[in-house]
């Protein structure tokens, strides 16, 4: 047990990131918490480690706050099994981590800022709107964000239906925010079945493109004028098929199909997750657990959605919990971790404020 010198600092470690953590937020609203993710493996949560225990150990009053709680953790390991498991969000983490990687490290040569500021920017202005541009259909981002509710919904509940859907995102995003907008527009035209079973596959077939939100969008078109129920009752693989897409070379690993994965310093920290998803072997099992990781909440999955949250999770109480395949270790691991995150964070919102000072 720590003395009470040693939880005074640590709680001023996990400060120090959450206060970053909100910044960039507050910056980024659609992308902050995807980018924190990604670039970090943590998750920074509105809500205290005291109170999310309960609600882990289903101890807790089922009312507006468990939800939020509840559906927050199981929305963050969806983005966990999206970062491991599609070529967009995976590119993206590695292109942030890049930008912060040369940003410290020409800061810390003292390299003078008008020999290299203006390329960052541009290429995190690049990043930006590769994430956000929609051009009158979905952005990449409301693609990732799609899967990353329905299945956050499905994950964190046993019961299932369009209000309370609906009542979910009112509770946990508002009714006026960019969620409430994609969910309800893909409620209007196709259903609650559809929107259910089906988008959360055509989300991750998306994510394997380099451009998700018109790739997306551009199936939604040709499904606008044809019966849609069928699709539901496809197997992943036949989807796949249907879609133009082989289930067995989307069912490989990104590390086999991208050697390079291996190269970058990010896999370091998320290497024990590509392991925990590539034990699944078959084709179908495989695309299910991807497409579908809301089902890994159930008791008799196979892998558990537990196996896939973020490696950190820090609360507003300024403690933290490990999960994953970090899940059985302390301090020690948890420090980098926190330390390494506060500073992609940082740098993330420096960057951030050189590009709104540079004329664009």
């Amino acid at each position: 047990m720590p003395n009470n010198a040693e939880e005074g600092e640590r709680r001023r470690i996990i400060g120090e990131l959450r206060a970053c953590c909100e910044s960039l937020q507050e910056r980024l609203p659609l992308n902050g918490d995807a980018m924190i993710v990604g670039s970090s493996g943590v998750v920074a949560m509105n809500e205290s480690y005291t109170y999310a225990s309960t609600v882990i150990s289903m101890r807790a009053d089922i009312d507006d706050r468990f939800i939020r709680c509840a559906y927050g953790l199981s929305h963050e390991a969806v983005h966990m099994v999206q970062l491991v498991s599609n070529h967009f969000p995976l590119e993206m983490a590695f292109e942030f981590a890049n930008l912060c990687g040369l940003t410290n490290k020409r800061l810390k040569a003292k390299t003078p800022e008008a020999e290299w500021v203006p390329g960052v920017v541009r290429d995190y202005r690049i990043a930006i709107y590769r994430m956000e541009h929609r051009d009158g259909g979905f952005s990449a981002l409301n693609v990732i964000e799609a899967q990353a509710v329905i299945e956050g919904f499905r994950g964190a509940f046993s019961k299932y239906s369009e209000n309370g859907l609906v009542n979910l995102i009112a509770i946990a995003h508002g009714l006026e925010s960019d969620y409430a907008d994609v969910i309800g527009r893909l409620l209007g035209a196709y259903g609650f079945t559809f929107t259910f079973e089906v988008v959360p596959k055509l989300c991750w077939l998306a994510l394997q493109t380099k451009e998700p939100g018109m790739t997306f969008t551009g199936w939604l078109m040709e499904l606008s004028e044809v019966d849609v129920s069928p699709l539901a009752k496809m197997t992943a693989c036949e989807l796949c098929i249907a879609f133009g897409t082989d289930p067995e070379q989307a069912s490989r690993s990104i590390r086999a199909k991208v050697p390079g994965v291996r190269n970058h310093p990010l896999h370091a920290l998320f290497s024990g997750y590509f392991d925990v998803v590539e034990c699944e072997t078959d084709p179908e099992a495989f695309l299910q657990l991807v497409m579908h990781p809301g089902r890994s909440s159930a008791p008799t999955a196979k892998i558990r959605m537990t196996d896939l949250m973020p490696p950190l999770t820090i609360f507003s109480d300024d403690r933290y919990l490990m999960h994953g395949p970090y899940k059985n270790q302390g301090w020690d691991a948890a420090e980098p971790l926190l330390r390494a995150a506060t500073l992609a964070t940082e740098t993330l919102e420096w960057i951030g404020e050189q590009s709104d000072r540079l004329p664009g």
